[in-house]
């Protein structure tokens, strides 16, 4: 085992143990209404700190049971946070867990017959899990890789050392198969960027959709918070719970707006809202009345906005990759044909095949630097260089299938976290259902991306194939005129022709003669 690690996620856990603690301290001592000792704020810390995780907690008392479990996300991304700076540094990712853990079992049986309670087995999954997740991007971080194929190399040594189960290696076509995916990299790499950006860009929607409600129930608000809290501890209290639970609501209202809403004793979604139970939050002050309205409908924005940025970056870096190619084959080909003249004459006869169209060769004689041939048509741009890396629709829509499944997920995973239990009966589960959110996202996400990848690339090439304006005189390469009038490039010399030209096509009134210069 690597102490180093085992120390850093023991440190990564105490320390959000600790930063919990401090302000649950101070509002212990600044309220006159505190009761029990000193060994209390750990207690509470504690079972603050693991309800950040996911973990539930329960309440027993004469009027029955109560559980609360939403995760408080602003606790979450603290603990999220410090796990991957530990892994990061480190660049360990079981040691960092295991360590984590170590914390995390006593203050799990720290909150053991207190009010309220903890439940160690969920409070240590859900732990074990955030944990995880988060030491696996850190280590990523520092490493370049998952971590997966190491464990399964873990598993399979241990496996066969132990004689316990046979781990046979892929072979034949299941490794062929492996190989061919590994090929695909680059691909899965900016489908999870483009994914990834889908997310944050519904993330965005969903903070402009409850910025825009508290400001328009802004006196709704503040009537609730001074009728809760009427001193300055209880409104001290009462906002520093509505600001750890602020990514909840920005999840809610992403939920809100991809329609498939949100659980709150009723249902409340941007294409209709049920009655909704009623909760003392000002948070929740702003809650949608029932029925339909403007504010809810143009919220539908936010999932349009999400898979435009998708489309945007996948159709963006499909035009760039485009425009790379053509540059670098034009830079091969041109460090390619410099060298003789032959090439050169090659080079020119294939940018006028693409101008011309068959029958260019009518007329066609030798000249200097041919050696007596002309290379043939189709072999004249036959390519000395590099091909030009071209993607074609099939893959630009398998990424942005791909960047839509990883929003789906993401949302999904934010749905599961944002949500929980608030009590019994009607509160026992509210917040976003975490499937019809993660398909909602990813339909959202593939509808409005595969359109915009697909015109933002066809827009791209437009662009990068426009011709640009040339001179006249420079039009089939660096050439001079003479005193003739006849046009001298590398190897060529063309002048106007006067036989056989009443009725020819354009590039028959040219011929061929040698060069005299």
């Amino acid at each position: 085992m690597d102490r180093p690690a085992l120390l850093a996620g023991a440190g990564a856990a105490a320390a959000g143990w600790g930063i919990v603690a401090v302000p649950v301290l101070l509002l212990w001592v600044a309220t006159p209404y505190a009761d029990g000792d000193l060994t209390a704020v750990p207690r509470l810390a504690a079972a603050l700190w693991l309800l950040g995780h996911g973990g539930p907690l329960r309440w027993d008392g004469p009027a029955g049971h109560a559980t609360l479990g939403v995760a408080p996300l602003l606790v979450t991304a603290l603990a999220a946070g410090l796990v991957w700076q530990a892994a990061a540094r480190t660049g360990r990712r079981g040691e960092v867990v295991a360590g984590y853990l170590a914390v995390a079992v006593p203050a799990s049986l720290l909150g053991l017959g207190s009010a309220p309670r903890t439940e160690p087995l969920p409070d240590l999954f859900w732990a074990a899990l955030l944990a995880l997740f988060a030491a696996m991007a850190g280590a990523r971080r520092a490493t370049g890789e998952w971590g997966v194929v190491a464990a399964w190399r873990v598993v399979r040594t241990r496996g066969e050392w132990l004689g316990v189960w046979p781990v046979p290696a892929p072979d034949g076509g299941l490794a062929r198969l492996l190989e061919r995916a590994r090929t695909f990299a680059p691909e899965r790499d900016e489908a999870l960027r483009a994914g990834l950006a889908g997310a944050l860009a519904l993330l965005g929607g969903g903070a402009v959709v409850f910025g825009v409600s508290m400001l328009v129930h802004l006196g709704a608000v503040g009537t609730l918070a001074s009728l809760l809290a009427p001193d300055l501890v209880g409104r001290l209290s009462l906002l520093l719970l509505c600001v750890v639970l602020l990514p909840n609501a920005v999840i809610w209202s992403a939920a809100y707006a991809l329609g498939t809403g949100f659980a709150l004793g009723g249902h409340a979604a941007a294409v209709g809202t049920a009655p909704l139970a009623p909760v003392a939050l000002p948070l929740l002050a702003d809650a949608p009345t029932p029925g339909r309205s403007a504010l809810g409908l143009a919220a539908l924005a936010a999932p349009l906005a999400a898979g435009a940025v998708v489309g945007w970056a996948l159709g963006r870096d499909a035009g760039s990759a485009g425009r790379d190619g053509r540059d670098v084959a034009k830079a091969s080909a041109t460090e390619t044909g410099a060298g003789t003249g032959a090439e050169t004459e090659a080079g020119f006869w294939a940018r006028l095949q693409a101008g011309a169209g068959a029958g260019i060769g009518a007329g066609i004689g030798t000249g200097p630097g041919t050696d007596g041939a002309v290379p043939a048509l189709e072999e004249a741009g036959a390519g000395e260089g590099p091909p030009v890396p071209s993607r074609g629709a099939a893959s630009l829509a398998a990424r942005v299938l791909g960047a839509a499944v990883c929003t789906g997920l993401l949302a999904g995973t934010a749905a599961l976290w944002a949500g929980g239990a608030l009590g019994d009966g009607a509160l026992a589960v509210v917040g976003p259902p975490v499937g019809w959110t993660a398909l909602a996202a990813f339909v959202w996400t593939g509808t409005v991306g595969l359109p915009t990848a697909f015109l933002l690339r066809w827009w791209h090439a437009r662009a990068g194939t426009r011709p640009a304006a040339v001179d006249e005189t420079d039009r089939y390469g660096e050439g001079v005129s003479d005193d003739d009038g006849a046009l001298v490039v590398p190897g060529l010399a063309w002048e106007a022709g006067v036989e056989d030209t009443a009725g020819a096509p354009w590039f028959r009134l040219w011929r061929r003669t040698p060069a005299t210069k």
